[in-house]
């Protein structure tokens, strides 16, 4: 027998004669009636009960009723220990982002490659050797950490502009015979794709992003040569290579205001082109006038656009789909890069993204990476760690959002939340709210519960 009292940090929605529960730090969304939440409320101050009977049990484990005495930064503080120093193991080590060019052959209005992260700071190529470094030191930890699946992705710039060691460390890789499952992946503008590209990509199952911000020549607004020609009609013409070989690229386009009013277009364009995946997220504005749309019509636009490609066998992701899912299952970080990723520069430089200027080693020896205080604070802007993210409702979804916007915006500091997303991220997840609800069991713990322990 326990004391047990309603949990502080939940979040009540009513919605067309259904309530909605979710913890606000560990998410586990739950669709009820109004009996359970009439007995959820009766804790409102402890009472002793046998924490396993149902549905005492049911509410525990989704953490809306905690013992007596705890909150939900207590239990949370109790789990930084064992998230530390599995980082400093490695064992939250397993995506190695290579920056094989930092030069690209477009000059797009919104680029954010362009104007921050350490990209700049050395244009060029990299070379094979440092490739190779990076691929040996990366899979000399993760092989060792118990990783089952790894991910290795070429970016820029524009990594086509270095095709050469894009192949030539995807062949490497092959000669490693590395433990854990390996999936390979690409970004790119798609204007520099070839038949003998699209093949190898193909051939070799790579997952390939590729950049449109319209389904016509309304993209040619913003993503456009050095010359000032647009690339729709390029791009167009580049797809269909990439489908001829097997390649399913992700579409991925920025809200904006050229593209709001045409999302169903875009999604009836890309089916048309035989491109199942669609990924769409809000830009990082600053006075390019390109996302002038008030918070209530971008909310609106994108709940109509999943609904429609729903409805139209299109896969649509984007991180405002991802902070929904993590009512469902919380999540530890809004970007697992963070603790997670190694990005490589073209002269062996290591950050934690390509988007983050605050450089953690070299390929020469990532493994001292690990125990450096770098690294540490870099990784530990997560759930429970961020002041101004305290009490905030969407807090275990969100978890501050992007420090590399942060930086863009002009805040330098660690674990400042990305302020001016807040209130759109508040809206979009409370606009999903009464969507499918796919996690209906009551032993379902989430991914914050489940790494921390918490029971």
């Amino acid at each position: 027998m326990k004391k047990m009292k309603m949990a502080d940090r939940l979040k009540i929605v009513e919605k067309n004669g259904d309530v909605f529960i979710y913890n606000t730090v560990f998410g586990n969304l739950y669709k009820t009636d109004y009996g359970t939440l009439k007995f959820l409320q009766s804790f409102s101050e402890p009472k002793l009960v046998n924490e396993d009977e149902q549905p005492i049990k049911k509410l525990r484990e989704r953490v809306f009723l905690i013992e007596e005495g705890k909150d939900e930064y207590s239990m949370l503080r109790d789990g930084h220990e064992k998230f530390i120093k599995d980082l400093k193991a490695g064992k939250l080590l397993r995506k190695l982002q290579l920056m094989v060019s930092t030069r690209c052959n477009l000059q797009c209005t919104h680029c954010y490659e362009a104007r921050t992260g350490p990209a700049g700071a050395e244009e060029g190529n990299m070379d094979f050797s440092v490739a190779e470094k990076a691929l040996i030191n990366f899979f000399d930890i993760v092989n060792n950490t118990g990783q089952e699946k790894v991910f290795i992705r070429y970016f820029g710039g524009e990594p086509l502009r270095n095709w050469k060691v894009v192949k030539d460390s995807s062949e490497y890789i092959k000669k490693l015979g590395t433990k854990p499952e390996v999936v390979q992946a690409i970004n790119t503008n798609g204007t520099l794709v070839t038949d003998e590209i699209a093949k190898y990509l193909g051939e070799n199952r790579f997952d390939v992003d590729l950049s449109l911000e319209a389904p016509n020549e309304l993209n040619d607004k913003i993503r456009v040569y050095r010359g000032g020609r647009g690339t729709f009609k390029d791009v167009d013409e580049k797809i269909d290579v990439l489908v001829r070989h097997g390649v399913n690229p992700e579409v991925s386009a920025q809200l904006n205001d050229y593209n709001i009013n045409h999302l169903d277009d875009f999604v009836d364009y890309l089916k048309s082109k035989g491109v199942k995946k669609f990924e769409v997220n809000t830009l990082i504005c600053d006075n390019n006038n390109l996302c002038s749309a008030p918070i209530s019509e971008k909310v609106r636009k994108l709940v109509e656009l999943k609904r429609y490609a729903e409805k139209q066998g299109i896969h649509l992701a984007g991180k405002w789909i991802r902070l929904y899912n993590h009512t469902l299952d919380g999540t530890l970080n809004y970007c697992s890069r963070q603790g997670e990723q190694f990005s490589v520069n073209p002269s062996g430089d290591v950050y934690s993204c390509s988007g983050l200027s605050i450089k953690l080693g070299t390929v020469d020896d990532m493994k001292s990476i690990l125990s450096s205080k770098n690294y540490e604070e870099m990784s530990m802007r997560i759930i429970g760690n961020i002041p101004g993210c305290k009490n905030c409702e969407v807090e275990g979804m969100c978890v501050g959002g992007c420090r590399a916007s942060g930086i863009y915006s002009g805040n330098n500091e660690k674990y400042t939340p990305e302020f001016g997303e807040c209130e759109f991220r508040k809206a979009i997840v409370n606009a999903q709210i009464g969507d499918k609800i796919e996690r209906e069991d009551p032993a379902y713990k989430s991914l914050t519960a489940r790494h921390f322990a918490l029971k």
